[in-house]
């Protein structure tokens, strides 16, 4: 069996490229593309780039586009050709700082997936669910179900307020729980 996840501190690596996240996040990420084809996907924390550049593989045959914020300098370098060719912009940037930038990104007609795996997750959420269009998708990273507790960031009480004044609804639990994100539609 493939673990999910690796309790250690090193990173998990999927097609190679390490990243935080569990291994069925990539897998998760690639079919809700298939099952609602978004325009763009803006992601809020990038760490070192790998989740973003395999995100950017399915975006690339679909032509849709993936914009990513971090205060860091992002991606490993040595990626940099991968992401142009993906079409994965990296911007290094506070998501705070530049709100109007990212609100920019996320209310462009068609539909936007909005990842919330920065430094703030809950903050992400409620900031920015606020631009989201109907249709679109927003997802907290760090979610812990009763699957597995530790390392919870984000929980559905603590995004409930947005939740009904945005008119949000869960996505796809049965995928997302699993792979450790907390997924809304907008209505």
């Amino acid at each position: 069996m493939i673990p999910e996840w690796l309790t250690e501190s090193q990173d998990i690596r999927v097609l190679g490229y390490p990243m935080n996240q569990n291994r069925l996040a990539v897998p998760a990420w690639s079919y809700a593309m298939e099952k609602l084809p978004p325009m763009r996907i803006v992601e809020l924390g990038s760490y070192n780039g790998g989740f973003t550049i395999c995100l950017g593989l399915h975006a690339k045959i679909m032509g849709c586009r993936v914009y990513s914020w971090d205060v860091c300098k992002c991606p490993t370098e040595g990626w940099e050709v991968t992401a142009d060719f993906l079409n994965v912009k990296f911007f290094q940037a506070d998501v705070f700082a530049n709100e109007a930038s990212v609100a920019r990104l996320i209310t462009m007609p068609g539909c936007t997936f909005l990842l919330c795996d920065n430094g703030n997750k809950i903050k992400e959420f409620n900031t920015f669910s606020k631009y989201l269009k109907s249709g679109d998708v927003i997802g907290g990273h760090d979610y812990a179900t009763d699957y597995w507790k530790a390392g919870s960031e984000i929980n559905i009480e603590s995004v409930a307020a947005a939740v009904a004044e945005h008119k949000l609804q869960r996505w796809m639990p049965e995928v997302f729980d699993l792979a450790g994100w907390l997924v809304y539609r907008k209505a």
